[in-house]
């Protein structure tokens, strides 16, 4: 189907979906836009990709998929549509607010404003070569002021959000809600949330205590990547996990390692334990003058720790000690407490209600869905792309554009 009066619709977010959906609408002739905030399309593919290249996305890897079908789509979108490599802050009607409605119209009489970050860097810096003269005259606080970054806006019929719920990481406390004190410490530098946890892990490997908190792929792939690091006998790695079961439903190239990785843990502290008890019956053995001058051995504590139906609820850091001290709490109400020199909330993502406040949205309570399955909104012309997966969101598409053809009349077949 194509539409005889072009459809004009920005496409926010230049993952796998949005690509996807760009590409279809581009080729039903309607006029769109494809908002990304990376200079690079693909979105957490991408970053999967630099994480795990393995990761495997039915038969293919994330590497292979990104080659065979993300390059290619990405090379084809960039020669025939505008791509605007611009941060989107907000999306709402040029005049009516969420409220608000027209007698007699239907608020899609109204278009949307599509507001975005702009850097004006690269435009100053080309009106300084053209009229050096003029920039002469300006002293160094107004180049500076002209240097900020501005917020510019296009208007569009309709607008489909595909930026994800990637860039929302939760918090570290239960249900993903800030744990007592985490907004104030997590700006010094030990915690780090959802994609960033990736880099900071990298670069935190000369620490002997990690604590991270997840339940799923994430978190697998997080504690796979620290399986060198565990090798040296003096660290230790606590996994907190809300869940009782968790890495049910890892992928089977990732179940395969984190088992391997289990097995192996699970041998190498059964070998340590049974060179501790050795090691008590050789001192319960001794004679009782030289046994009080000899300490009894230490019990050794595993490396690796997993703390089910457990949820941090408070960070703390004290004046003489370096590190933070976590307060875990699982629900039979016991207390723990973990040393920590660096902390990871890989406890999945949640969907920003910023982009969207200026308009008659309607998410589940998590933020993490629309309520309506096919990502339709009360806001007719606005739509969001979610799926559990790249097949799952996929599928979505074609009602999102069939119910974007109902609101055009000229269509032909």
């Amino acid at each position: 189907m194509i539409c005889s009066a072009p459809m004009k619709v920005a496409v926010i977010g230049g993952g796998v979906l949005g690509m996807e959906m760009a590409r279809r609408l581009h080729e039903m002739e309607a006029a769109v836009t494809l908002f990304t905030k990376s200079g690079n399309l693909g979105g957490k593919l991408s970053r999967m990709a630099s994480y795990e290249p393995e990761f495997l996305l039915g038969s293919a890897s994330a590497a292979q998929y990104i080659e065979e079908k993300i390059k290619p789509l990405e090379a084809s979108l960039r020669s025939s549509i505008p791509v605007k490599e611009a941060e989107v802050l907000r999306v709402n009607k040029r005049f009516l607010g969420p409220e608000e409605e027209v007698e007699g119209r239907t608020r899609l009489s109204d278009l949307f404003r599509v507001i975005y970050r702009v850097d004006p860097t690269e435009l100053i810096k080309s009106q300084q070569e053209e009229n050096p003269e003029l920039y002469k005259n300006f002293d160094e606080q107004m180049l500076k002021s002209l240097g900020e970054e501005l917020e510019a806006f296009e208007d569009f019929d309709m607008v489909v959000d595909a930026s994800g719920i990637m860039e929302n990481p939760n918090y570290l406390g239960p249900g993903g809600v800030p744990a007592l004190n985490e907004l104030g410490l997590s700006k010094k530098g030990k915690a780090f949330y959802g994609w960033d946890a990736v880099e900071g892990l990298r670069n935190n490997l000369d620490k002997k205590n990690i604590v991270i908190a997840g339940f799923d792929e994430a978190a697998a792939l997080a504690v796979l990547e620290l399986r060198e690091w565990l090798s040296k006998g003096s660290h230790i790695l606590t996994l907190v996990c809300e869940k009782g079961r968790p890495f049910e439903n890892l992928s089977s190239n990732t179940q395969k390692k984190f088992e391997t990785f289990m097995n192996a843990a699970e041998a190498g502290f059964t070998k340590k334990m049974e060179t501790y008890r050795e090691k008590v019956f050789a001192w319960r053995e001794l004679d009782e003058h030289v046994k009080a001058k000899t300490p009894m051995p230490a019990e050794p504590r595993p490396p690796f720790e997993i703390l089910l139906n457990s949820y941090i609820t408070s960070i703390d850091c004290l004046v003489d000690q370096e590190g933070w001290f976590l307060t875990v709490e699982n629900k039979e109400e016991s207390l723990r407490t973990l040393k920590a020199d660096v902390v990871l909330s890989l406890k999945g993502f949640k969907k920003s209600s910023v982009l969207s406040q200026g308009l008659q949205t309607h998410y589940n309570f998590g933020m993490t869905s629309t309520v309506n399955a096919d990502g339709m909104h009360p806001e007719a012309g606005f739509y969001t792309l979610l799926g559990d997966d790249i097949e799952s969101g996929i599928s979505k598409i074609d009602p999102i554009i069939e119910n974007m053809l109902g609101f055009f009349s000229k269509v032909e077949n």
